[in-house]
């Protein structure tokens, strides 16, 4: 009997456990360091190798589990974002990712990212982000891929690595 009661416990230690890492995406603060992915609903870290941020004009933020999930959310503001101000592009004052080399934030904007490269993000097939073409390009050499900006990705590509 003993036997069946720990065995219960660890079948529900484990089932409440691989929700840990979900939530609702709520609207953070600018200086907020977690929150969840209005994507995927993954927990958030600013500190996380892949993370990436869209900062608005009123303050707020959103943060991401991946350079991919980042991209979704710009493609379709409505779709996913939380107050009205996070539902139109014309309010976001900063974009950023993480380059994948040093892991410092960078904007982006401006970043090169790389499509379709043999590199996985914690979700899986991802745009990978580097500041400079450069760096990009030496990536590219070793893991494959293309080199587009933010504004150059589509709907198709973003369904392409999904």
């Amino acid at each position: 009997m003993l036997s069946v009661r720990f065995l219960l416990t660890g079948i529900i230690i484990a089932f409440t456990s691989s929700f840990y890492g979900c939530g609702e995406a709520k609207p953070l603060s600018a200086d907020a360091k977690t929150g969840n992915c209005p994507v995927c609903h993954m927990k958030v870290n600013a500190n996380d190798d892949w993370e990436s941020e869209i900062l608005f004009k009123g303050g707020s933020k959103v943060m991401f589990e991946s350079p991919a999930d980042l991209v979704e959310y710009y493609l379709e503001p409505a779709k996913y974002g939380q107050t009205e101000e996070q539902k139109n592009n014309s309010n976001v004052q900063r974009v950023t990712v993480t380059d994948y080399s040093t892991k410092k934030h960078i904007d982006g904007r401006t970043a090169t990212l790389v499509y379709k490269s043999n590199v996985q993000s914690p979700m899986g097939s991802d745009f990978v982000a580097f500041e400079s073409p450069e760096a990009a390009a030496a990536f590219i050499k070793q893991h494959g891929g293309s080199i587009v900006t933010l504004n150059q990705v589509t709907e198709g590509m973003l369904r392409d690595i999904k």
